[in-house]
């Protein structure tokens, strides 16, 4: 073992000891697969999240009743879900709930239903404006191109000032109007749409409802998706526009508050914008988180939405060594009983000595350091390194550096600040 600098840190205040009353929970942990030393409500064990996610602790998850999130993300019917990762517009997650819905054995034929027309018509619609956007965007390009050989050109004077054009069509037996908007820089209002295939041409637009059947419309959300099931809303109630789109935007509202106050620790303000933009695919969302659907498809769902937001460090638990290694922590741990003591961001150990060493995890780290030890009583740091050519996984490190300082008689042979 090879002496280095380290910088000292106290732990934070929160710990548990290890021989003290068993912590009941359902959850299993994700790196170790233990159900002992965890938190009621965390997906990590006390032992493994101060290493897992970069110091940080992991985001509550709750408990569940029908599976585990391990078992979620182990299961071979879940890896297609798993796969799809965090959906990226309505199509996407029309197909991941059809996927969670087809992984409970439940019925998916009153949601595809439900989902399938409007879909269809956000894509048609869609389909229009970006046909329409690539050819303005093209000959804006061409124009541009023609007389790039003057000096000191002005593009407006090619371009004209006209930043925005109007785009009318007729769909659904219905006269539609957007406004096209070219772009300055690379802002969007919120409820706009943009092209849908990045181009390198000079102008690049946005697109924005201006009205129905010559009726000024505006949507709380998003106009493409608005627009879309408003014109099929229009085909099965004989009201007027403004009736029809005021309710619209009143019922996306309501959604919105439903998913924002009752799912709090899935959803933010920040956040809103990975939800789906039509509300018959929002209703269905709603529906299934409120638990008014099959309690396993709520859960289905849960564990998704939590593993896509948290992959980045998920993904990095599975490997089977890593699991292992950290078994080995905690076994060691759990044999030293009441001298080790678990912290938010590390451990303790009282040694054989009567010594107190505190091991943190430090965000001073290099690739083969990534931990800091104090000794507790006298202030003082300690310093250990693994030789490097040790390729050994993180929680076999760890177990190899809590024996050497329970230990701290043997061990100061080769750890000269132990000091023993």
């Amino acid at each position: 073992m090879k002496l280095f600098a380290v910088m000292i840190l106290h732990g934070r205040t929160n710990s548990m000891r290890i021989g003290g009353e068993d912590v009941v929970s359902k959850q299993s942990c994700l790196s170790c697969h233990s159900t002992e030393y965890n938190d009621y409500d965390l997906p990590l064990c006390l032992v493994c999240a101060p290493w897992t996610n970069n110091g940080e602790s992991p985001k509550p998850f709750g408990s569940l009743e029908r599976i585990t999130l391990l078992e979620f993300i182990h299961g071979d019917n879940y890896q297609e879900i798993i796969s799809r990762g965090m959906p990226d517009g309505d199509i996407a997650w029309k197909e991941l709930l059809c996927s969670i819905n087809a992984s409970s054995i439940d019925d998916n034929g009153r949601f595809v239903n439900d989902t399938e027309e409007v879909l269809s018509l956000i894509t048609h619609i869609q389909g229009v404006i970006d046909e329409y956007t690539e050819d303005l965007s093209r000959s804006e390009n061409l124009a541009l191109a023609y007389y790039s050989h003057f000096v000191d050109l002005d593009k407006s004077s090619i371009l004209g000032d006209d930043e925005e054009k109007l785009l009318q069509f007729e769909i659904r037996n219905q006269n539609v109007t957007f406004r096209i908007v070219r772009m300055k820089g690379d802002e969007v209002p919120i409820h706009a749409y943009s092209f849908s295939k990045p181009l390198e041409l000079h102008s690049n637009y946005y697109a924005e409802i201006v009205s129905i059947n010559g009726i000024s419309v505006s949507f709380d959300y998003k106009d493409l998706e608005g627009c879309a099931e408003v014109l099929l809303l229009l085909e099965i109630h004989n009201r007027d526009i403004d009736e029809i789109v005021e309710s619209y935007n009143r019922k996306y509202r309501e959604i919105i508050d439903a998913l924002l106050s009752q799912h709090c620790e899935l959803f933010t303000d920040e956040s809103i914008q990975i939800l789906p933009h039509s509300i018959s695919i929002l209703s269905e969302l709603n529906l299934i988180l409120s638990g008014k659907d099959d309690d396993l498809v709520r859960e289905l769902l849960l564990c998704s939405l939590y593993t896509f937001e948290n992959w980045k460090w998920i993904q990095n638990v599975l490997d089977p060594a890593r699991v292992r290694s950290f078994q080995f922590l905690s076994q060691i741990m759990t044999d030293l009983g009441k001298r080790v003591t678990l912290y938010e961001n590390g451990f303790s150990v009282d040694s054989l000595t009567g010594n107190r060493y505190q091991v943190n995890w430090t965000k001073f780290r290099t690739d083969h350091v990534f931990w800091f030890i104090t000794e507790v009583f006298e202030d003082k740091s300690v310093c250990i390194e693994v030789e490097e050519e040790h390729d050994l996984p993180m929680g076999d490190i760890l177990a190899v550096i809590l024996l050497s300082l329970y230990d701290d008689i043997e061990s100061s042979e080769l750890i000269k600040t132990l000091n023993i």
